[in-house]
């Protein structure tokens, strides 16, 4: 039998997880560019970006947090609605009032 589901309001504040870890390549931050169109100087161009804080190309921001979702989701399924259809559906349907 598998492990009991637990929903986002079975987590407690300040309860930690762990997922493991992935290094992003130059090949990821390059395939996020092409895909999204977005193609800022700070992630593609290492000659610019040496002059930003960071002294290197930085991954996207949004790059990041579909990693984090997507580990999310193989870790810890029902946080992120991964296999718990509920998870995408409302308690309720709304009524949809539409003019006669």
């Amino acid at each position: 039998m598998g492990a009991k589901l637990r929903y986002f309001d079975d987590y407690e504040i300040g309860q930690e997880g762990e997922t493991w870890s992935r290094t992003v390549s130059t090949a990821d931050i390059n395939t996020f560019a092409y895909i999204t169109g977005d193609h800022a100087r700070e992630h593609l161009d290492r000659h610019e970006a040496a002059k930003s804080p960071y002294k290197e190309r930085v991954a996207h921001g949004l790059l990041g947090s579909s990693l984090v979702v997507g580990m999310t989701s193989l870790v810890c399924p029902q946080v992120v609605g991964r296999g718990v259809p509920e998870a995408y559906l409302g308690v309720s349907r709304p009524t949809i009032e539409r003019p006669l």
